[in-house]
């Protein structure tokens, strides 16, 4: 039985290829600040994405008292 070398041979053109290097999925950022006074208190939170665009924010107060 005649073999031709030519079919196990594998080759590959870099030449023309694409690496990708970046990142799978985006990160996000949570920032939060909280102040409070006697009984009442406020937080800030603000989620940014890679770019430093703030994506999301919310405030909440809350005051409680006897």
């Amino acid at each position: 039985m005649k073999t031709n070398k030519n079919l196990f041979e594998k080759r590959i053109d870099l030449k023309s290829c694409k690496i990708n290097g970046g990142r799978l999925a985006s990160t996000h950022t949570v920032c939060t600040s909280a102040t409070h006074i006697s009984n009442c208190s406020d937080t800030y939170t603000q989620t940014r994405d890679d770019n430093g665009k703030t994506i999301d924010s919310n405030m909440d107060f809350s005051c409680g008292g006897c």
